[in-house]
């Protein structure tokens, strides 16, 4: 009996399948779309047909070409990676479930949700999305075009977004203000045009009585935000700068 492999599967920053625990370098998938039908799969967690996995990865071939390219990239994936790392059952390919597979997206999924469900502000609560985050390496598949990766990696940075704002509420309620400024650059960093983090991060730095960091992130916030989409800054954004210039 062929023993099963121990599989760590990472989609987030960066696309890679370990194995016992040797990576599997880009000469062994011999394509991306090899790659790319596994971690599908892995994601979609249920079964999918054959005409369901091509029209997702192949929308614009026919039929017959879309087939062809499936079964090609199905064996590149197997000999990449086990070759019963997928079963066949009343025609809907899967991920072979008695596998032991680590992956880092359902892991970072599941701590979001099991964080969801607890009180804000509990231990368990906050050791969840700090696990969450830390997870977190980067955007999910980011070489990878295909329609669902882009869906895949808006829902994730979406929950990512959110998780560091609620450690940031958090930590600012306990003073850890320089921990929440952190949090909240990290915010920026991927979303440029956030509002509510300027504010906030605005306000940590008035905080810490730092008017100078206070103002040099209203002016970043003025470059990005009013000066690229055109637009007058906030009028919450207008007052705390209102606020930072009034006070001593």
């Amino acid at each position: 009996m062929v023993a099963k492999p121990g599989i760590e599967a990472r989609a987030l920053g960066e696309t890679q399948v370990l194995i016992d625990p040797r990576p599997i370098n880009e000469a062994e998938w011999r394509n991306n779309r090899a790659k790319e039908i596994f971690f599908y799969l892995l994601c979609c967690g249920t079964g999918q047909t054959k005409e369901q996995i091509t029209a997702v990865l192949w929308p614009d071939l026919s039929p017959a070409k879309a087939t062809s390219n499936f079964h090609i990239n199905l064996y590149r994936a197997r000999r990449a990676i086990f070759p019963g790392v997928f079963t066949l059952e009343h025609g809907q390919y899967r991920i072979n479930p008695h596998l032991n597979i680590w992956f880092d997206v359902a892991e970072f999924k599941h701590l979001f949700s099991q964080a969801e469900r607890l009180p804000y502000g509990s231990k368990t609560w906050v050791a969840n999305l700090e696990q969450a985050v830390k997870l977190y390496r980067g955007s999910f598949m980011k070489e990878f075009y295909s329609e669902w990766t882009e869906m895949q990696r808006r829902e994730l940075e979406d929950k990512y977004l959110k998780a560091l704002l609620l450690l940031a509420s958090f930590n600012s309620d306990r003073g850890k203000y320089d921990t929440a400024i952190t949090l909240l650059e990290k915010i920026i960093a991927i979303d440029p045009y956030n509002d509510e983090a300027y504010y906030q991060v605005m306000e940590r730095h008035l905080s810490v009585g730092d008017k100078f960091s206070a103002l040099r992130i209203y002016e970043r916030y003025l470059n990005t935000v009013a000066d690229e989409l055109e637009v007058a800054p906030s009028t919450r954004i207008r007052n705390l700068h209102r606020h930072i210039l009034a006070s001593k």
